[in-house]
């Protein structure tokens, strides 16, 4: 019997780190979006009252700034619908224009040719016929 080549086994447990530095780092925790807080004892009342005056900043400035991207966003669909709104008003006038010149053509070929016109109206309605069975 034939030894399997399988890959070696994954430890279990959380992964061990020779050095607390290495560790990876996770994104989108509160730190990213407000910064590094000092870890050491704030004594007095206006050192709380700054720092938590300027935790309000940093988040009123992340709220502005996700409004702004947000109107970015809400304007660019905007314009986006209103340039197809404009590009699918001249595709409707071009497509009533052909079908008027098409009519056209059709009353005057009948008018004038009524057997070939006739000939051709068999003709295509044998190539649709074989076209829709296939």
């Amino acid at each position: 019997m034939s030894k399997v080549n399988r890959p070696p086994a994954l430890p279990l447990g959380r992964p061990k780190y020779r050095n607390k530095r290495r560790r990876p780092r996770v994104h989108g925790t509160l730190e990213h979006v407000i910064g590094r807080v000092p870890m050491g004892r704030i004594d007095t009342t206006d050192e709380v009252r700054s720092a938590s005056h300027d935790l309000a900043d940093r988040a009123v400035d992340a709220g502005l700034r996700a409004v702004d991207s947000l109107d970015r966003a809400v304007s660019s669909a905007q314009d986006t619908s209103q340039r197809l709104a404009a590009q699918t008003s001249e595709l409707s006038d071009n497509l009533q224009k052909v079908a008027k010149n098409f009519s056209n053509a059709i009353d005057k070929s009948v008018a004038e040719q009524p057997m070939t016109t006739l000939g051709m109206a068999v003709a295509a309605g044998f190539i649709l016929g074989a076209i829709w069975k296939s």
